[in-house]
């Protein structure tokens, strides 16, 4: 039997569970209570994270100072001939969740908003992103500069300049359960 290429990730209390790709977009509240909770920089208890963790479904949540956040749900799924009774869900964050994210990090001046998780899209699955990344290697490797100038190049601002905070880590992930 084949194995799977499933990622394990490891929740706030360190248990390893799958990832996998969100099927369906999810949403959520942000109160103003959460800032008070709250913790910069920190991907389990930031604003988003103790929004999220209130749906009754989700255990856990880890929101990244990227694009990505992920939550573990209840469901009943078997991977690989074991069962497991919580996954984690790899959702997208839109770019009204990625400002919040930010303004909270620099200002605490969100109110009660309700803010969606996107599932993502054919090209933004892991699966997507590694054979995008294999034609781009197939194809020489050289990123494409048509229409980017030098100037907006050395332009752009790191999220530290802008913000004044600097990204959070990478969730912990495991190829096996032995890891």
């Amino acid at each position: 039997m084949k194995k799977s290429k499933i990622a394990y990730m490891a929740d706030s209390a360190g248990d390893l569970y799958p990832v996998l790709e969100a099927e369906h977009d999810m949403a959520f509240c942000v109160y103003r209570r959460d800032q008070k909770k709250g913790v910069v920089l920190d991907g389990f208890n930031c604003v988003e994270a103790k929004g999220m963790k209130r749906h009754r479904q989700i255990h856990d949540a880890y929101v990244s100072s990227g694009r990505v956040a992920y939550a573990l749900i209840n469901s009943a799924v078997r991977i690989d001939g074991k069962h497991w009774d919580r996954i984690w869900r790899r959702f997208i964050l839109p770019k009204r969740a990625q400002t919040v994210r930010d303004e909270f990090e620099v200002s605490r001046a969100v109110k009660k908003q309700t803010l969606t998780l996107m599932a993502p899209s054919r090209s933004q699955t892991r699966e997507g992103m590694r054979a995008g990344h294999k034609r781009w290697k197939d194809a020489g490797g050289v990123r494409s500069t048509a229409g980017d100038s030098t100037e907006a190049r050395k332009n752009r601002t790191t999220r530290l300049q802008r913000l004044g905070v600097h990204h959070r880590k990478k969730p912990e992930m495991a190829k096996s359960l032995e890891a």
